[in-house]
């Protein structure tokens, strides 16, 4: 075999293996423009890993690929989904209730900004070395795709954060992109505070 083959050859398998473990962004299909609020009987992860909600006559929405840590079968949520257009990219979000409950258990955002609040007084931040981290009154945590992250709010509400994806465009010196950092994330409500 050729020398330059060879390299060739070893350089894509080298390539291949380094993007492997790369996360996949998360994606929100079928989600209308205007925010909703609806009840739901049941939402159900289908065979495809994707969180599917029947928005009656506006048809079926679905996200995925469904985090792996959360629940498959969710029964009966109050559902509330929100899209605001930017030119970085739609910001979407799914908040998850359950019956009579005044507050959301679950919170997933897709293609959130970093800077952007997730509870009172908490926000996701990137130092100058790319480290991303969560930034609260008296507190600042390390935030690392897939690893979860347990705080509590200003309420002392105990809740677990996980970063799903991060994308940072390169930095291009003197030209002006629309393109900004943005993450994949969910907040979840847990009572206990405790690592699994």
């Amino acid at each position: 075999m050729l020398p330059s083959l060879k390299l060739c050859l070893s350089g894509a398998l080298l390539f291949s293996c380094a993007s492997f473990g790369a996360t996949v962004p998360l994606r929100f299909d079928g989600m209308p423009f205007e925010p909703q609020t609806l009840q739901v009987k049941h939402l159900d992860v289908n065979a495809a890993g994707a969180l599917v909600i029947d928005m009656g006559q506006q048809g079926v929405a679905s996200i995925s690929p469904w985090p792996d840590d959360l629940p498959r079968h969710l029964g009966k949520q109050q559902v509330e989904i929100d899209r605001t257009l930017h030119p970085a990219g739609a910001i979407e979000t799914l908040d998850l209730s359950r019956p009579r409950s005044t507050a959301p258990w679950l919170m997933i955002t897709a293609n959130g900004p970093l800077q952007r609040e997730l509870v009172p007084g908490y926000r996701l931040q990137r130092d100058s070395n790319g480290v991303m981290y969560i930034q609260g009154p008296a507190t600042q945590l390390a935030a690392e795709p897939g690893k979860p992250v347990y705080f509590r709010d200003q309420a002392r509400r105990c809740w677990q954060f996980v970063l799903l994806d991060a994308r940072i465009p390169p930095a291009t010196p003197g030209t002006a992109l629309e393109a900004e950092p943005r993450a994949d994330w969910y907040l979840r409500g847990d009572l206990s505070c405790r690592k699994p």
